[in-house]
């Protein structure tokens, strides 16, 4: 970020300050934004005798360049030796560390720099636009897009400025949203900047790859921590999965390792046991270890973790599943290689899906579970219990999206493989059954909730509830087609018709027996 002249921001308030003897030679930025209070309280630190300030937040989040030590003809000097207090003056340290701003001011003189407020940030880009590009009203979607990080807000209106009118900031927005490596490309640009060090990198990535350096080769492990953080949602990561079993740290190493990435303010601890991360930064640290050839073991080892800990859907581990699925949506996009991992991707996409539905999110329950489908038909073959599972959460979430002649021709088609791969009396094929009975015309509904009722009195006994369940749908199915003046010789009724819209209200009430099927089959979760 642009700062204004020396003199306005030290000795803007008439007497309160002697006059500089000297100017940074930066001339005053046009385009400069007042943060709030900011200003005022560097003055006001700065005006004491002898003071030091130093500045530090996340690289390009408008604090400097960070300086700690001077090398010359292989001879090192820390920098506070040539800083002795003054009375006539004051000292200003910028740094991307906190640990590095303490070796020269005390902690009480540290000022965090936190990323730009809406309203700072909008005023900067109008700024930086200019007049003559098509803004489009997209102002506040691409601060927030880009985290109001100075450096990126500059960054990408230097892109647009610089392709105007063929550019626009609706332009910009829809490439960016395109894809992670469209997003890396755009944040690779370098914009041109008059005031920032010209050995600092124009481009926020680039910016703070430098650092994702620095640590891999002082801190490896805390280099790795962050490469396995970078895969979760921003938001709620917890420490359990990140200790879980990967072994990537110890007990004792871990808090350092935090404490590493927190003092290049990586990361936020949020609660006690809570981590969070900058969108950019998470997308930052996985170009790098692209760049490194570190991607796929890292996220490899973030769907094993997040697969160990992500339960099933059952009503009691909901409280668990609420806090896991972000994690699991941002696992959606991040298919692994190897054929093990596979297999977890598609088991921890199924036990999403499986969460989805009993929430009643049909539409992310069905995205997850064809996608675990068609990576279990790859892996295991269509002829597979593990298949079988996520066709069978395809159908109840199709059901549920009110897709019934979709859901209808995936129920009819698991059930024909239920019988081939387990048998007609195994509950599961009883299962599948029911859930079809409650999606066709009553004639065939019928005749497949008798064949269930029977299926479950010679597996489960008369009095289990489950057939005692299937025993009630029957009767509900059977009253409903008496009260629509239907017998089972009907011809069927079309998925669309009034007679059909009935017997899909028995479906709903059905979902005991198919939540007792999704339970009974999973092998593949012990």
């Amino acid at each position: 970020m642009a700062y204004p002249s020396t003199s306005i921001r030290f000795t803007g308030h008439g007497n309160q300050g002697p006059q500089p003897s000297c100017f940074v030679p930066f001339r005053s930025d046009p385009d400069f934004v007042d943060r709030g209070t900011l200003l005022d309280r560097l003055r006001e630190r700065c005006a004491a005798p002898a003071s030091r300030v130093a500045l530090v937040g996340l690289g390009g989040v408008g604090g400097g360049r960070a300086s700690t030590s001077t090398r010359t003809s292989g001879l090192q000097r820390h920098l506070s030796e040539y800083l002795p207090p003054s009375r006539h003056g004051s000292v200003l340290v910028t740094s991307r560390t906190r640990r590095a701003a303490m070796q020269i001011v005390e902690d009480s003189d540290i000022m965090l720099i936190e990323p730009m407020h809406d309203a700072a940030a909008h005023a900067l880009l109008y700024k930086k636009l200019g007049d003559k590009v098509d803004r489009g009203g997209g102002i506040a979607e691409l601060a927030a897009a880009l985290e109001y990080m100075p450096l990126a807000l500059v960054q990408a209106a230097a892109y647009i400025r610089e392709r105007a009118p063929r550019s626009s900031v609706r332009q910009y927005l829809a490439e960016y949203r395109e894809s992670d490596s469209r997003k890396t490309s755009l944040l690779n640009q370098a914009a041109g900047h008059l005031r920032r060090d010209k050995a600092a990198s124009n481009s926020v990535l680039l910016t703070w790859q430098i650092s994702f350096d620095h640590i891999s080769s002082s801190r490896r492990s805390a280099a790795d921590l962050l490469s396995l953080m970078s895969f979760f949602d921003r938001q709620g990561i917890q420490e359990a999965l990140l200790r879980n079993p990967s072994g990537i740290t110890d007990d004792d190493n871990f808090e350092d390792d935090v404490l590493v990435l927190r003092d290049y303010s990586f990361i936020t601890v949020t609660e006690a046991n809570t981590f969070e991360m900058h969108n950019l930064v998470q997308l930052a640290t996985r170009t790098w270890l692209g760049n490194q050839g570190q991607l796929d073991r890292w996220r490899e080892q973030f769907i094993s973790n997040l697969c160990a800990d992500m339960p099933t859907g059952q009503h009691e581990n909901w409280q668990k599943c609420q806090v896991l699925f972000p994690h699991a949506r941002a696992a959606l996009t991040q298919r692994p290689q190897g054929k093990d991992s596979l297999k977890e991707w598609a088991l921890l996409l199924y036990k999403a899906a499986w969460y989805a539905w009993e929430r009643g999110n049909a539409d992310e329950a069905e995205n997850m579970s064809t996608v675990s489908m068609e990576v279990r038909q790859e892996v295991f073959g269509e002829e597979n219990v593990e298949t079988l599972g996520s066709m069978h959460i395809i159908g109840l979430a199709r059901e549920l999206g009110g897709k019934y002649k979709e859901a209808e021709a995936m129920n009819r088609q698991t059930l024909a493989l239920y019988q081939t791969v387990l048998g007609r009396k195994h509950p599961d094929t009883l299962s599948s059954m029911s859930n079809l009975a409650g999606l066709c015309c009553y004639h065939e509904s019928l005749a497949l909730y008798e064949r269930a009722c029977a299926g479950y009195h010679i597996v489960f006994g008369e009095d289990h509830p489950t057939t005692r369940t299937c025993r009630q749908h029957y009767a509900t199915a059977r009253m409903d087609a008496t009260k629509n003046q239907c017998t089972p010789t009907l011809a069927p009724a079309t998925p669309d018709s009034n007679v059909g819209v009935d017997i899909r209200k028995v479906s709903k009430l059905s979902r005991g027996l198919a939540k007792l099927g999704i339970r009974s089959s999973k092998t593949s979760l012990k």
